[in-house]
C-alpha cells in the first residue's frame, strides 16, 4: 500500500516535470525558429543541443546589444529549465519507496492478520497481473479473496490444496496448513530479511 505522502510527493514531483518539460519544449522549439531564421540549419526533432549552441554563436555576432542579450536570455533560460528538468527527474526516481521496503510493508501488512481458514479454491488471478490467489472461507461460510503471498518466496502457495486449513497468530510469520495427510507449519518469506 502506497503511503499519502508518497503519493502527494509524487503527484508534486509530475506537475512539476509536465511544466518543465513544457518550458523546455518551447523555449527549444524558440532557439529553433530563432537559429532558422538567421540562415542556420535546423532539425526540428532531434540537434536541440547544436541549436543552443548556434542561438550562442549568434549572440555572439550579433552588433546589436538588445538583441544580444535576449538570444543570451533565451539560451541561459533553456540551459536553466533543462538542469532544474534533469534535477527533479532525479528527485523523482529517488523518491520511489525500494523494492526491499515494499516487501517489507507487505510483510508487516500480513503478520498483522489472524488465519483460521480453509481454502476452497487457488489460481493465479490473470486480471490482476496474475497474482496468487486464494479463495479462503471462514467458520461462518463467508468465503474472501486474498492475495496476500503475492511477494512470498516460502512456496506456500504452491504447497496448499483445496480443503486444507489455514492457520496463523497475529503477528506471526508462521503458517500451520493442515490436511488429512500432514500438519505442516511454514514461515512465510517476503524476502526482506524480517522474521
Amino acid at each position: 500500500m502506497v503511503s499519502g505522502n508518497f503519493q502527494l510527493n509524487m503527484n508534486k514531483y509530475s506537475i512539476l516535470i509536465f511544466i518543465l518539460t513544457v518550458l523546455v519544449n518551447i523555449l527549444g522549439y524558440w532557439v529553433k525558429s530563432i537559429v532558422k531564421r538567421n540562415g542556420y540549419s535546423v532539425k526540428y526533432f532531434s540537434g536541440h543541443f547544436r541549436d543552443t549552441k548556434n542561438l550562442f554563436n549568434l549572440a555572439k555576432s550579433t552588433f546589436d546589444k538588445s538583441t544580444r542579450n535576449k538570444y543570451l536570455l533565451i539560451g541561459f533560460s533553456e540551459i536553466g529549465v533543462i538542469v532544474t528538468f534533469i534535477i527533479f527527474t532525479i528527485l523523482f526516481l529517488l523518491s520511489f519507496p525500494s523494492l526491499n521496503d515494499s516487501a517489507c510493508n507487505s510483510f508487516k501488512d500480513f503478520k498483522r492478520y489472524k488465519y483460521d481458514y480453509v481454502l476452497i479454491n487457488k489460481y493465479l488471478d490473470s486480471t490482476q497481473h496474475s497474482y496468487p490467489t486464494l479463495i479462503l472461507q471462514d467458520s461462518q461460510g463467508n468465503k474472501i479473496k486474498n492475495q496476500d503471498l503475492i511477494k512470498d518466496n516460502s512456496g506456500l502457495f504452491d504447497f496448499v490444496n483445496i480443503g486444507d486449513s489455514i492457520k496463523k497468530k497475529e503477528g506471526d510469520s508462521l503458517v500451520n496448513v493442515i490436511n488429512n495427510r500432514l500438519d505442516t507449519i511454514i514461515e512465510v518469506d517476503f524476502g526482506c530479511g524480517e522474521k
